[in-house]
């Protein structure tokens, strides 16, 4: 149901300049004095990654420190192979995640130029932490099989924690005179990496993005046991960045559409937001809005944060294929969305990345004849009986909004959008 607007107003730009982006404000945050590093780290924007999966924790807590990423913004691709490149900014940024820090990067590698990665690599190289494969190159693009990647770890592990002269056991049978024998031992010793059993290590498998994070981590518990590491700290952060270029591709014939008088991606921006899932858990959410409604959207979200409100989910509305319907039915919180008010040619708000849907069954749209998307939101109808995620006028959210000059659909006179908040009312 594309929910229908009287008007489209325009409003002027507010705190950002043509290639400015407004700054992350973090607020003040629960810091973890537990030996684990990760305990408490808000769940990250995946759809890829389930809550009970083994290396979730592990991805979840290095996501939060910004030390790994996803292939795309909101899909990380747990079982994909991993590149030497990228285990060298992996790598790189979990050092100094940990506590360590890394020489200014030489010039050592003649095939990494151009590459995103080559200031790790580079820097990893200047440490004595990674080696070429000869001829001064790195080959950045031969994928990592386990063995080589105890090599990573465990050389990351003495240049932030120290070597240690103390053999290590034969921990497996299926690397006796393998080439990185004393380092995948040294790796179990250190509790860095696991076996595939309890006597394999499989030194020749390659290893994936989700093994990676999971190893990874275990550094920085290592590192946090031994006082190297600082605490952690978990709350309220938000991040504005450009659209990256895997996100565009993803949002072009989805939410986005050439020909249609869209915004230009430039106008646009991402925004990754912590906010207080239904279950209690913090969740990092996805956003995709006009550059001049970031700030807004940004602390208004933060002051829900702290009062507690909670939001069920945040997922880019291109993961329902930008069908609003799809995405209501989820309960799914959106932005940007460059569609047409149903049954006319106008462009919605959404389409101008200045209004955004909250918790759509918690707070649904209510026709002025009395129909109501999405229909699970029915049970909602009674706004008097005020429930986990409900936007009510005197509410801390709403108020959020209003005092930053927005609007909210649940004033309407005729039809009510208790979803709904714009800088137009519209």
């Amino acid at each position: 149901m594309r929910r229908p607007v009287v008007s489209l107003l325009t409003i002027a730009l507010v705190a950002a300049t043509a290639f400015g982006l407004p700054s992350a404000t973090p607020t003040p945050a629960v810091a973890q004095t537990s030996a684990d590093p990760c305990a408490g780290a808000p769940r990250a924007p995946y759809v890829d990654v389930s809550d009970g999966g083994t290396h979730t924790p592990a991805i979840d807590c290095l996501h939060g420190l910004d030390a790994i990423r996803g292939r795309l913004v909101d899909a990380f691709e747990p079982g994909t192979t991993i590149r030497r490149d990228q285990m060298a900014t992996i790598v790189a940024a979990v050092i100094e995640a940990a506590g360590g820090s890394l020489p200014s990067p030489g010039a050592r590698f003649s095939d990494v130029d151009g590459n995103v990665h080559r200031d790790a690599i580079e820097r990893l190289a200047a440490a004595g932490i990674v080696q070429g494969v000869g001829g001064g190159r790195y080959a950045p693009a031969a994928r990592v099989p386990r063995g080589q990647m105890t090599v990573f770890l465990v050389r990351a592990h003495d240049h932030v924690l120290g070597a240690s002269d103390e053999p290590a056991p034969d921990a497996f049978t299926d690397d006796d005179g393998h080439q990185f024998e004393p380092f995948i031992d040294r790796a179990a010793q250190l509790g860095l990496a696991s076996g595939r059993t309890a006597t394999t290590f499989a030194p020749a498998e390659r290893v994936t993005r989700g093994q990676t994070a999971t190893f990874a981590a275990n550094l920085l518990q290592r590192s946090r046991q031994d006082g190297v590491m600082a605490a952690t700290t978990w709350g309220f952060t938000a991040t504005v960045r450009a659209l990256p270029a895997s996100l565009r591709s993803q949002m072009t014939g989805s939410s986005w559409h050439s020909g249609r008088d869209c915004p230009p991606f430039d106008d646009l921006r991402l925004l990754e937001i912590v906010h207080r899932g239904f279950d209690g858990r913090d969740r990092v959410g996805l956003m995709v809005l006009h550059r001049d409604a970031t700030t807004v959207v940004r602390d208004a979200l933060g002051d829900a944060y702290r009062s507690g409100f909670r939001i069920e989910r945040m997922r880019l509305i291109d993961r329902y294929g930008a069908d609003d319907d799809r995405s209501m039915a989820d309960n799914n919180s959106s932005a940007f969305n460059c569609r047409t008010v149903a049954g006319t040619n106008r462009l919605s708000e959404h389409a101008y990345g200045r209004a955004l849907d909250l918790n759509p069954v918690q707070n649904p749209y209510i026709t002025s004849g009395g129909t109501v998307y999405p229909p699970a939101g029915a049970a909602y109808r009674d706004r008097s009986n005020v429930r986990t995620g409900m936007l009510v006028r005197d509410g801390a959210t709403v108020q959020a909004f209003l005092t930053r000059g927005w609007r909210w659909g649940g004033d309407w006179n005729r039809s009510k959008d208790y979803q709904h908040l714009s800088a137009t009312g519209r």
